[in-house]
This record gives C-alpha cells, sequence and structure tokens, in this order.
C-alpha cells in the first residue's frame, strides 16, 4: 500500500517509496518525539533537500549534506518528502 498525503497541490511520499537518483525535500516527520529529534540530528530537517542514494537490505541510504546516512525502512516510513523538479537545485549546506 502507498502511503500519500495530498496537501497543497503537491503529492508527498514516505521516503522508504522515494525513487532513487531523485531529489527531494523533507516535508515532515511523522514519530514520536524521541524519534523525531534523532531524526533531526542525522540533518533531516523539514526543507532539508536530500537525494536518494539506493535502497538494499531493509535500508535507505540517503544522501544529506553531503553526507551519507541510512536509515531502516521503518523510519523510512515516517519521513514525509516531496520530489523536487528538474528546475529545482539541490541546496548545497
Amino acid at each position: 500500500m502507498i502511503e500519500k498525503i495530498i496537501g497543497e497541490d503537491k503529492i508527498y511520499l514516505t521516503l522508504d517509496q522515494a525513487q532513487i537518483n531523485r531529489k527531494y525535500r523533507v516535508v515532515s516527520v511523522s514519530a514520536g518525539r524521541g524519534l523525531t529529534e534523532r531524526i533531526y540530528e542525522m540533518g533531516l530537517l523539514p526543507n532539508t533537500d536530500i537525494i536518494i542514494i539506493s535502497r538494499s537490505g531493509g535500508h535507505v541510504i540517503v544522501l544529506v549534506k553531503g553526507v551519507s546516512v541510512a536509515l531502516s525502512r521503518g523510519i523510512a516510513k515516517k519521513i514525509f518528502v516531496e520530489e523536487l523538479r528538474t528546475t529545482e537545485a539541490v541546496r548545497s549546506p
């Protein structure tokens, strides 16, 4: 089942559904306080641009601010993202 949130004429996917080698922007995190803080400490804050590097063995690997971060699929399901259009550049740190 694909989870999507629709808002302001945009469709948001969970991070585990994002396609490899595409650019996304973190929209929100839907988790408890402790996990949300942990996700933020990894650099995955709202409005942060990321690139999905790979998915393997139940993990999603993303490039955030020049650093590769591996997330379990369970955690990735709690992070909502929107795909950036090709005209939007990923913001550098």
